[in-house]
C-alpha cells in the first residue's frame, strides 16, 4: 500500500468520524467544531486529488462561515 493512500484512508475515516459527531452529538458546540473538523478533512481530500482550488474555496467559503 502506497502512502498517499495511507494518508487518504486517514482523511476519509477523520472526515466520516467528525461527520458522525456532527450528527450524534447533542450539544451545538461540539457539533460546530466537529463540522469545522469535517470541512478541514474534505478539504484535504481536495488536496490529495490535485484541486487545490476547490480546497482553498471550501476553506475560505465554508469555514470561514462557521
Amino acid at each position: 500500500m502506497s502512502g498517499e493512500a495511507i494518508v487518504f484512508y486517514v482523511f476519509a475515516a477523520l472526515t466520516l468520524g467528525s461527520a458522525a459527531v456532527v450528527v450524534l452529538s447533542r450539544t451545538l458546540i461540539y457539533s460546530a467544531f466537529a463540522l469545522l473538523v469535517t470541512f478541514f478533512g474534505v478539504a484535504a481530500l481536495y488536496v490529495l486529488l490535485g484541486a487545490d482550488f476547490l480546497a482553498a474555496t471550501q476553506l475560505l467559503v465554508y469555514v470561514g462561515g462557521i
